[in-house]
């Protein structure tokens, strides 16, 4: 159980409720929500990505990617066991959506991507160079040195147009989204 934070409510009050299927003795004190999936996506990812400023970036981009590689995965002819190797097409589609070559959406996915969801930190390597920094024109982009960089705040909005444009993502029967229950 955990306390959320109610929109109806100023910033100091909350609404008690849980997620998920309470245990029995429990169940009779909540009611079920009946938010939609995509109510469910809004509260509980968009509108703390969308909060984020300054020093959330690594917040920021580690939430980012697990969204971006379900949108991957059910947007593209990849099935959940899809692989992220090198010389997949997915890396192409990923090019497109970021304006960079199929290689290098391969190095930023290695290096960022993996980095972050198995170390909280982008991976480094002799030949790979990469910073965070404002851009305010291009998420992400790639020098003639092949160094990246990587404005995490427009990387953001475009993981959240793109899921926006792709609601239908959440109706997944193998990871069905919890319900949300309130207290009585």
């Amino acid at each position: 159980m955990y306390s959320t934070q109610s929109n109806d409510n100023p910033p100091h009050r909350y609404t008690h409720s849980l997620t998920g299927i309470p245990p029995k003795a429990l169940a009779s004190q909540y009611f079920i929500t009946n938010k939609s999936s995509w109510g469910l996506i809004e509260q509980f990812y968009l509108e703390p990505l969308r909060a984020m400023t300054g020093h959330n970036a690594f917040i920021c981009l580690t939430a980012c990617f697990p969204l971006y590689e379900k949108y991957l995965r059910k947007s593209l002819p990849l099935g959940e066991e899809g692989h992220f190797s090198k010389g997949q097409p997915v890396f192409k589609s990923m090019g497109k959506h970021w304006g960079i070559s199929a290689d290098q959406a391969f190095e930023f996915w290695q290096h960022w991507r993996n980095g972050l969801q198995h170390r909280a930190m982008p991976n480094s390597g002799d030949n790979y160079r990469t910073c965070l920094k404002r851009d305010k024109h291009r998420a992400l982009t790639v020098d003639k040195d092949g160094h990246l960089t990587l404005d995490p705040w427009l990387f953001r909005d475009k993981i959240i147009t793109l899921l926006e444009e792709s609601k239908k993502i959440w109706k997944d029967s193998d990871f069905p989204l919890l319900e949300e229950r309130v207290l009585k």
